[in-house]
């Protein structure tokens, strides 16, 4: 499945450029695209400024993004989700992270 995360150039241009903010949280910002035609799954985009923090907090950031992702399979819809996460996100703790995105990408 790591192709829910993988984007090409020409996609992520295309994401960007038809991108509705969907919501605001704690330190992030959630944008939503449509996929690309004939994608029968959605995929995730991760925008964390380097200035946000180091290296592993970012990372892990992605991680728990990612885990929340698979487990409550919100690839089903096929649209592009567009994370940018400022450094009050870095921050926050699992469960806050998942009743965020839970909530907001179940809709």
């Amino acid at each position: 499945m790591r192709t829910l995360f993988t984007l090409t150039k020409p996609e992520i241009d295309a994401a960007f450029k038809s991108a509705v903010l969907k919501t605001r949280g704690p330190g992030l910002k959630l944008l939503v695209a449509p996929a690309a035609a004939g994608a029968t799954h959605g995929k995730m985009l991760f925008v964390i400024p380097r200035t946000s923090g180091k290296a592993h907090d970012r990372n892990t950031f992605r991680r728990r993004v990612k885990s929340i992702f698979y487990t409550q399979k919100l690839f089903t819809k096929p649209v592009v989700w567009i994370v940018i996460a400022y450094p009050k996100a870095l921050t926050l703790d699992f469960d806050t992270i998942k009743n965020f995105f839970v909530t907001t990408l179940s809709k």
